[in-house]
């Protein structure tokens, strides 16, 4: 140990840590790169167990000392010219990993039992607040002898030469960097599902390197800091976690398939069995719904993200109460790597997005809600509908943009949020009424339901055979999942490792998208109020037929992955009662027959092609009784109320005008 000893003249601790590299971890030292930092784990060697033991408050600082001693060492002697640049550049910038064994939940900490302790556990960064410092040694001035002095305390009272009073801060020699983070209690660890939150306060290299949304091991010690106002007689404290280290945490489910897995999956896919076993497994507990489970799966994949556009498939589920919604897309967070669950009616814009957190000592600092912290994955959000329409349009940017605006307290932050967004929603009167147009029964406007790339309706009908199925399956399933099926894991592990793949899509592959859109955009035969097919879901068939390559284990989207794309999409549309054939983007109407229509759209042009019929060839004026019985012979209506209901309604939307005792078509 001479050697080092001579270098560096350093203490003990750091010269055993020193020597330890030199002779044990050579290769460390050999392949050194500032941006890889050095891995250690406290129960790696006795000796580096018992230097913890010794000094664990500064354990931190003795290991990164000795690395750097090791370093010099292995690299220079101290005649060399670069010996001084080299432990310059790199005794602040390196960080060291030091891995210690979790040993607690943050649900568990209590001040009677960890005060002054050292506590590893595992938690979120959902909040980081603004760079400061703090004085290790400062240089003091004494106003009334003029003698100077220098200490490591923040507050110096009395001069130690005159015992005066007053004394003013003459300089900083040293100080450090600090930053106050909010560490909240992942969901999965916590208890009764209340998440724990606490301030810690990380130091030197880890500030300005942590972020919100990461997910670390933290090992700090608990400290009861006092807070300067007082509640009434008593001092209180915020408890604080003072940060030692911080490393990515396990807990983030990276699972990936075996070789056996991934094999079986590859014969699955050349057999063109995947998808039907795939949405059987996903949520098989509830039956059918072949094509929602698929658009989940596909979701959870997600597309490429080139340029400007997003990767992120956004999926709606909306319709009739009790029909699985919500118990499908839950069965997202089980297999997703990164995803979080929560309801449209107990959450506000600032709450899903980012919104102010007031600290026990009163400092507000922002904190990330679901949507900012399931960066590059997916949150649910159940009962959609029941959200206010100031808090949905916090979405609006997220969605499509994919960052977060923040502008509040003084503070303005943007940030990133790739997040996919799955949302459930009921209608706008609870169940669907097929008498209202589309946009009639959508709890939330045009300009959110577009950003979806994906949207299923789901009508809750009496069905006799359909009926028997569901509860057929229903007991089927009380006895637990069935062998042939994929488990959550091995579901879990196939979405991880497609996501993986970046495959290109071929220039006729484009083309057969393009045309397709094209066709469907200028159908001209398209009611109001349905749908909107705009860029955004010329974008969307791009992004599903990636995923459904990836889904495929292909290097190209070719034009088979566009076509089964489109399919789904037609899919989609067709759950609302819409007819995509032949590039039609709503219902075929043109040649529809009276007593096939079945919802307001198809009765208004039933009734309008009937006006037509009867009106007067000067004024194109129709009587009113002529035009009540022309639509009750063509039994538009099971009864006269709802016929007179539509007629109100379109004299409300100005459809039709009254002239007297005749109706003139203004529609």
């Amino acid at each position: 140990m001479s050697s080092i000893e001579h270098n560096t003249g350093r203490t003990e601790p750091e010269l055993e840590i020193a020597e330890y590299f030199v002779q044990t971890r050579e290769g460390d030292l050999f392949e050194f790169d500032i941006e890889r930092p050095i891995v250690i784990d406290v129960g790696e060697h006795e000796l580096i167990q018992n230097i913890y033991l010794d000094d664990k408050e500064n354990f931190r600082k003795i290991v990164k000392t000795g690395i750097v001693n090791a370093l010099l060492h292995y690299n220079y002697t101290e005649t060399d010219e670069e010996w001084e640049y080299f432990k310059e550049s790199i005794q602040h910038d390196i960080s060291p990993i030091i891995t210690f064994p979790v040993n607690i939940k943050l649900h568990n900490i209590k001040a009677e039992k960890h005060e002054g302790k050292i506590i590893t556990f595992n938690s979120d960064i959902v909040s980081v607040d603004e760079k400061e410092t703090v004085a290790l040694i400062t240089r003091w001035s004494c106003l009334e002898c003029g003698g100077e002095q220098t200490t490591g305390r923040p507050v110096l009272k009395v001069c130690q030469f005159c015992q005066s009073k007053d004394v003013e801060v003459k300089g900083i020699v040293n100080s450090e960097s600090v930053q106050r983070v909010l560490l909240r209690e992942p969901m999965g660890e916590a208890k009764h599902s209340t998440q724990q939150t606490f301030v810690g306060e990380i130091h030197s290299e880890y500030v300005g390197n942590v972020y919100m949304g990461d997910r670390k091991k933290v090992t700090g010690i608990f400290r009861s800091v006092p807070i300067l106002k007082k509640f009434g007689n008593n001092q209180r404290n915020m408890p604080t976690i003072d940060v030692i280290s911080l490393e990515p945490a396990d807990k983030i489910r990276t699972v990936l398939p075996t070789p056996e897995l991934l094999e079986r999956f590859e014969t699955l896919i050349k057999e063109d069995r995947l998808v039907e076993l795939m949405t059987k497994s996903f949520a098989y507990h509830i039956y059918g719904n072949k094509d929602q489970k698929l658009a989940l799966v596909l979701s959870m994949i997600g597309g490429s993200s080139e340029g400007e556009s997003r990767g992120s498939i956004h999926v709606l589920l909306i319709g009739d109460p009790s029909t699985s919604k919500s118990e499908t897309a839950k069965k997202v967070i089980n297999v997703s790597h990164k995803a979080m669950f929560t309801t449209g009616k107990g959450s506000t814009g600032a709450g899903l997005v980012m919104g102010m957190e007031k600290l026990a000592d009163g400092r507000l600092i922002p904190q990330m809600g679901p949507v900012a912290l399931c960066h590059k994955g997916h949150v649910v959000i159940d009962e959609f509908d029941k959200m206010d329409e100031k808090d949905r349009g916090y979405l609006h940017e997220v969605m499509e943009q994919q960052m977060i605006s923040f502008a509040k307290g003084g503070k303005y932050l943007r940030i990133p949020a790739q997040t996919t967004i799955i949302a459930c929603a009921n209608p706008k009167f609870s169940r669907w009424d097929e008498e209202l147009s589309i946009h009639d029964n959508l709890p939330f406007p045009a300009s959110l339901l577009s950003r979806f790339d994906l949207k299923f309706r789901y009508l809750d009908r009496p069905n006799y055979d359909l009926d028997t199925a569901i509860a057929e399956h229903v007991m089927k399933m009380r006895d637990g999942l069935p062998s042939d099926l994929l488990t959550e894991d091995e579901v879990m592990a196939f979405i991880n490792h497609a996501r993986t793949l970046t495959p290109k899509i071929t220039p006729d592959a484009k083309k057969c998208a393009m045309d397709f859109f094209v066709k469907l955009r200028n159908n001209k035969n398209n009611p109001k109020d349905s749908i909107t097919i705009d860029q955004r879901q010329f974008e969307g068939i791009i992004r599903i037929s990636t995923a459904y390559a990836k889904f495929h284990f292909r290097s190209v989207v070719d034009i088979d992955c566009v076509e089964k794309s489109i399919e789904l999409y037609k899919s989609s549309l067709l759950s609302f009662g819409m007819n995509v054939e032949d590039g039609m983007a709503q219902s075929g109407i043109a040649d529809y027959h009276a007593k096939n229509a079945t919802n307001f759209e198809k009765r208004e042009h039933v009734i309008h092609k009937l006006f037509a019929k009867l009106a007067d060839p000067e004024d194109q004026l129709v009587v009113k009784s002529d035009l009540m019985d022309s639509i009750k012979d063509a039994e538009l209506f099971d009864d006269e109320f709802k016929m007179e209901k539509m007629i109100s309604r379109m004299e409300e939307q100005g459809t039709l005008s009254t002239r007297g005792n005749c109706y003139k078509w203004t529609g």
